[in-house]
């Protein structure tokens, strides 16, 4: 067990259901940071596999190592706040997905030390590197260090600029506080909810190299699809939320209310498109025209997505060459 009597610098929050296959590696890879001063929450929401020996077997081997097993499946959700709100005793939160990891040894002491630098910072994250059956690549939201001011780092959460991942990212906990922690009101994209919450109370920090790593597998990816067709209303309700309160604040935005939703949900469907897949831009440009048809019909770049996806990388190529569209493309 944990010294109770010790508060811990961060928590780290491990959210599995039936990832047996992967907690291995993540944990591995939490419990082997140079950074030590942290707790190790592992949250197994009734798994039907042998989670549950292995979160035990990691307990007894480090004291840092705090199991909480359900006996009764809660969903995502639930324990999401669990874990933030009842259990996290750390100055710093981070969530890390069972199926992830944590690529570099020093990951937590570089956020730790990019969240003190920079004092009013609600949140740090990274670069994120792809872990798929093929070398799938890094996606870095920037080539460089950086912090960004409130208004700065809600307009680059709106144009998909900033693309924090849920794991890994350290969020500043008195921050999280602040701003209500992750919403009640919200199923699926919670998220986007809380990224933009938080960079509505202090902006974020960034760090240019991948100190986590996002699987990529068939599940994950059929949970993301579906996600993507049932969460456009959250998103829209969120990004409006979002850029009202930014307005109340005197934040310069920079953007129309009407022209969010679409702006944000055409950046994902370019990015997916040109990196991550033709079925996710796919379904990125299906969901916005569903929410909003008259702004996907008017989108430019929204077009150019679905052309992307349908046609795949060499068609597409091909069709830009020929039509000496290049100009149009430049940046993506």
């Amino acid at each position: 067990m944990s010294d109770s009597n010790h508060t811990p610098t961060l928590s780290v929050l491990v959210l599995n259901y039936n990832y047996a296959r992967y907690l291995p590696g993540c944990l591995d890879s939490i419990l082997a940071q140079t950074f030590q001063d942290f707790e190790l929450i592992v949250i197994d929401d009734c798994s039907k596999d042998d989670s549950r020996q292995i979160i035990e077997r990691y307990a007894q081997k480090d004291p840092r190592v705090r199991p909480a097993l359900h006996q009764v499946n809660s969903g995502f959700a639930k324990s999401l706040i669990e874990g933030t709100e009842e259990l996290s005793r750390g100055e710093f939160l981070m969530v890390v997905s069972a199926d992830d990891l944590v690529t570099r040894p020093y990951a937590f002491a570089t956020q730790i030390e990019l969240l003190r630098r920079h004092p009013r910072a609600a949140f740090c994250f990274s670069a994120i590197q792809l872990i798929g059956p093929n070398d799938d690549g890094v996606d870095s939201s920037y080539e460089h260090e950086l912090a960004l001011e409130p208004a700065a780092a809600l307009r680059a959460i709106f144009e998909q600029k900033a693309r924090p991942a849920h794991s890994g990212t350290m969020i500043r906990k008195s921050c999280y506080q602040a701003c209500g922690g992750y919403r009640r009101d919200i199923k699926m994209a919670l998220d986007l909810a809380m990224w933009v919450s938080l960079a509505i109370e202090g902006g974020f920090a960034y760090s240019p190299e991948p100190l986590s790593g996002y699987r990529l597998h068939e599940g994950q990816m059929s949970a993301a699809l579906a996600g993507i067709r049932r969460n456009a209303g959250e998103v829209r309700s969120i990004l409006r939320d979002a850029y009202r309160e930014g307005v109340r604040r005197g934040y310069d935005i920079g953007s129309s209310e009407r022209d969010v939703f679409v702006m944000h949900f055409e950046a994902c469907a370019i990015h997916e498109a040109f990196h991550r897949g033709r079925r996710l831009a796919a379904y990125r440009v299906l969901a916005t025209a569903l929410e909003s048809p008259l702004g996907a019909l008017t989108s430019r770049k929204m077009w150019l997505s679905t052309l992307r996806a349908a046609l795949g990388p060499n068609g597409f190529n091909t069709l830009r060459n020929a039509a000496k569209l290049v100009p149009a493309f430049r940046g993506h």
